[in-house]
């Protein structure tokens, strides 16, 4: 019996997922330490397709890196790095479900401050 709810925890943890998710643009840092990704998430049939940022060292998979932005009912995200530790997220209005506005690894000792440009006039529902 305890095997089974085991497996039946499992399962549905692992359809709590995000979907099939879609890289569209890798931007390292000027100083090639840090990727700035921009990934889109299939959503269920009939919903928006949400966008997400997602943060880590150059060359971290999409899986590993945290994510720092995700957003729907917006254009693709535009990512530029105004320096070695500052990025820039900017887009059209958009609904933002999650922003954080730093990102640091507890190993390299690096804060990297993230601008946001998008939906600051707020959200207008359709």
């Amino acid at each position: 019996m305890k095997r089974l709810f085991a497996a039946l925890s499992l399962l549905a943890l692992t359809a709590c997922g995000e979907g099939d998710v879609t890289e569209l643009a890798r931007l390292t840092s000027p100083d090639g330490a840090w990727d700035a990704i921009v990934v889109r998430v299939q959503a269920a049939r009939g919903k928006e397709s949400p966008y997400m940022v997602l943060m880590g060292p150059k060359g971290v998979g999409n899986g590993k890196a945290a994510r720092v932005f995700l957003a729907d009912n917006t254009s693709q995200p535009e990512v530029a790095w105004d320096s070695d530790t500052q990025v820039s997220i900017r887009c059209d209005k958009a609904r933002v479900w999650t922003y954080h506005n730093f990102f640091n690894t507890p190993n390299s000792g690096t804060v990297l401050g993230i601008r946001l440009a998008c939906g600051v006039d707020g959200y207008q529902a359709p």
